[in-house]
Formats: structure tokens, C-alpha cells, sequence
């Protein structure tokens, strides 16, 4: 396999990992914020 396109795929991937996680970060941030106020 090409070593540039190898670094593009793992670049890549490495991006959607990070997005992925960050996205999950702020939800469950949202959601620990979110719950006293629905049980009150």
C-alpha cells in the first residue's frame, strides 16, 4: 500500500475517532446537566 494514502487513512480516522468521542463528551455532558433539573 502506498505509505501517503496509508497516513491519509489512519489521518482520517484519527479524525472521526476524535469527532466521535468529542460528540459522546458533550452529550453525556448535557445529560448530567440535564437530569436535577428533570427530577425536580
Amino acid at each position: 500500500m502506498n505509505t501517503g494514502l496509508k497516513i491519509t487513512i489512519i489521518g482520517y480516522l484519527a479524525t472521526m475517532f476524535t469527532i466521535g468521542i468529542n460528540e459522546m463528551w458533550h452529550f453525556g455532558l448535557l445529560k448530567i446537566k440535564a437530569f436535577p433539573t428533570m427530577d425536580v
